[in-house]
């Protein structure tokens, strides 16, 4: 706030000289009129619940709460570790007639790193650990998705879930969406993996006899996990040692388990038959191939730009 604000904000205040009401007016239009077009703020506001009396009320105190709150809004996408703008998130609390700040812990760290203690990997930006189902772009093709996903999350449905289609349409990050909301609601443990980057880490594992009980670790706990996020089917290392010792045991074993299980790829199930069978065998390709099938049933073909 410049100074010259706060000589007249303080002078209104304390009913200062007539001839300075004009000026102090014409400030605060300027300044509601600096909130109106600051969307994101003012659609705060209104939530709310604040009226035009309250606002001119509070000027400078709304103002001090604008700088925080888009001060957040601006760098809450950026690491943890590289997260700036203010330590702080100020909270606008009314009671009655007066508003007040209420200063805590930014709301982006705080979910991240409880959403973080919930996951035994994640692999993908950051900055979508602040993301749920709410933030994915609603059409009329992702409509029957979402709701699959909130039957799923409710546990009322335990089918998988493949989504297939061109780079860029947004499967991985409906699925990360997705994810963080199973983990809030159920308070369980998830994981979201790279397939290309899980495989190839479990391939060095599983040969390196000094990390053969990482390796079994590891399985283990993505076999029995609440929820498996596989993201890029058909993208990782493909030989007979990939595909009989990790791919498909590990799918086989949460289809025994019932446990809840979402695949994106860029193929569809033919090409990805093809793939497998070209690289271990038609029948081990058939074998998973028709194991995914039965439980995911048809593929989710997602086209167009990215959510």
């Amino acid at each position: 706030m410049s100074d010259d604000f706060k000589k007249l904000d303080v002078d209104a205040a304390i009913g200062g000289v007539s001839d300075m009401n004009k000026s102090y007016d014409d400030v605060v239009k300027s300044v509601i009129k600096r909130f109106k077009d600051d969307a994101p703020f003012y659609a705060e506001l209104k939530r709310l619940g604040l009226t035009n009396a309250d606002i001119k009320k509070n000027l400078s105190l709304i103002m001090e709460f604008q700088d925080n709150f888009d001060g957040c809004l601006s760098t809450d996408y950026l690491p943890a570790d590289k997260m700036e703008g203010p330590m702080y998130q100020a909270k606008l609390v009314k009671n009655g007639s007066d508003l007040e700040l209420v200063y805590g812990p930014r709301k982006a760290l705080e979910t991240r790193t409880r959403r973080k203690k919930r996951y035994f990997i994640y692999d993908f930006p950051e900055e979508w650990l602040d993301k749920g189902l709410n933030d994915i772009d609603f059409t009329e093709f992702k409509k029957p998705i979402i709701e699959d996903f909130v039957g799923m999350a409710r546990k009322q449905k335990s089918d998988w879930k493949f989504l297939n289609g061109d780079i860029g349409t947004g499967r991985s990050y409906m699925c990360a969406c997705f994810a963080n909301y199973y983990i809030d609601l159920n308070q369980e443990e998830a994981a979201f993996v790279s397939c290309s980057s899980i495989v190839e880490t479990l391939k060095n594992q599983s040969v390196d006899f000094r990390e053969k009980g990482q390796f079994e670790e590891t399985m283990t706990k993505l076999q029995t996990i609440g929820l498996l996020v596989i993201d890029g089917l058909g993208d990782e290392f493909k030989n007979e040692l990939t595909f009989s010792k990790i791919l498909y045991p590990l799918i086989a074993e949460r289809a025994k388990k019932n446990l809840l299980t979402i695949f994106t790829s860029d193929f569809s199930y033919d090409e990805l038959f093809e793939m497998y069978s070209s690289k271990v065998s038609a029948p081990r390709a058939k074998q998973l191939i028709n194991l995914i099938k039965s439980r995911a049933g048809v593929e989710t073909t997602l086209e167009g730009l990215s959510l």
